[in-house]
């Protein structure tokens, strides 16, 4: 018995991977690859975002951290250079010492971090293959993003395709 069944469905690539934001930020630059069906290489920038509050933070604790090293240094001078100093104020700036060593360590940890998190800004290609995302100009050019939204989708056109067909679940069984 011959019957036919009408439903929506897409025609995709099966080896595919979608691209998140993986730091809030606005959508600085698009790459030239980032444009529906151009192809992409493994780790190419596709997206460049900015953040202000990002670069906030790194500026701010750059500038404490220099102002810890510039510190140690001093209080280190004065320990060297004053033979006046009694055991209390040598046993005091010692001390001061190594607890802005502590701090300063703590504080390159910290903008350690921030920069790799600056790095996610640049959001790359997973994999070669080719954009399938439609109007990413118009989708992300100058848009806040926030982390875990999908921006892109980059697909292997070479691999097997699929056929994705959304059926009524009350027609199911004519298919099974």
């Amino acid at each position: 018995a011959n019957f036919k069944l009408k439903g929506d469905g897409q025609l995709k690539p099966t080896v595919r991977q979608k691209i998140w934001a993986e730091v809030d930020g606005y959508v600085q630059h698009l790459s030239d690859n980032a444009v529906h069906d151009k192809p992409v290489a493994k780790g190419d920038i596709l997206v460049e975002q900015l953040s202000l509050d990002l670069n906030k933070e790194i500026a701010a604790l750059t500038g404490e951290l220099g102002k810890n090293i510039e510190d140690r240094r001093a209080t280190e001078d004065e320990l060297i250079d004053s033979e006046e100093l009694t055991e209390l104020d040598r046993n005091q700036k010692e001390s001061h010492i190594a607890q802005l060593g502590q701090t300063i360590a703590s504080q390159q940890k910290q903008l350690a971090i921030l920069k790799e998190k600056s790095e996610k800004l640049k959001v790359r290609s997973p994999m070669d293959g080719r954009v399938i995302t439609w109007n990413v100009e118009n989708r992300l050019k100058n848009r806040p993003v926030t982390r875990g939204e999908e921006l892109l989708e980059v697909a292997d056109l070479s691999s097997p395709w699929e056929l994705e067909v959304q059926m009524p679940e009350s027609r199911m069984g004519h298919i099974a």
